[in-house]
């Protein structure tokens, strides 16, 4: 019951800041709904190389806007869950798998609190006639966002969570604006599989290892 509560206060705690966040946002999301032409693909995924060749400005605004809103909205609060001090304990300690499990629970379930949200009102306003592409893109979108937040919680533990930051601007310019990049990562490999998915699949692994060998390291009052 205590974790559940410490969790829940992660969510409430500084929800002014979050809030003026999510505001800022709104206007993106309301003029991807709601312009004339429709889109077929959930509005944090990435833009096809042929939707960024019209594009006026050097980035898609819509995915980089998501990536950039869904990182910064958290507040860096799962990383505090998972180094805050267990005033409990009298002797130090190596920081266990458990906590480390229960971090993971806690940013997975706030991307899809971020994201299911939106994938909801998409589908209302534009409909389901491209469903399946939709899903697909409300999977990579969310997974992305939930990758970056691994490569900030590496960063805060190895001492600079700008760094972090800067890395993830960089990554989310990189996923609105290149061709290449977008061509590479939207097509498939064998068996139909979306070539993102088998690449960030191996990111994810790559992460949960450092992380958690990285925190492992630290101790617990």
């Amino acid at each position: 019951m205590h974790k559940g509560n410490r969790w829940l206060f992660y969510l409430r705690d500084r929800w002014p800041f979050r809030l003026a966040i999510l505001v800022v946002y709104l206007p993106v999301i309301g003029r991807y709904l709601f312009m004339e032409d429709p889109q077929t693909r959930f509005l944090g995924m990435m833009p096809t190389p042929m939707e960024r060749s019209v594009s006026p400005v050097p980035f898609d605004m819509v995915s980089f806007t998501f990536l950039t809103v869904g990182l910064l909205a958290a507040l860096g609060q799962p990383t505090a869950y998972l180094l805050e001090d267990d005033w409990m304990a009298y002797i130090r300690k190596p920081r266990g798998w458990n906590r480390y499990l229960r971090y993971l629970g806690f940013t997975v379930g706030y991307c899809l609190l971020f994201s299911l949200p939106q994938l909801i009102l998409q589908l209302l306003v534009k409909g389901n006639g491209h469903l399946r592409v939709v899903i697909e893109g409300f999977a990579c979108a969310t997974w992305t966002v939930f990758l970056l937040m691994l490569v900030v919680c590496m960063a805060a533990l190895a001492g600079n969570a700008v760094v972090g930051y800067m890395v993830c601007l960089i990554f989310a310019f990189l996923y609105s604006s290149l061709a290449p990049v977008q061509s590479l990562l939207m097509s498939r490999a064998p068996l139909s599989l979306p070539v993102w998915a088998i690449l960030y699949a191996i990111v994810t692994v790559g992460l949960f290892f450092v992380d958690y060998r990285m925190f492992k390291r630290c101790e617990i009052l």
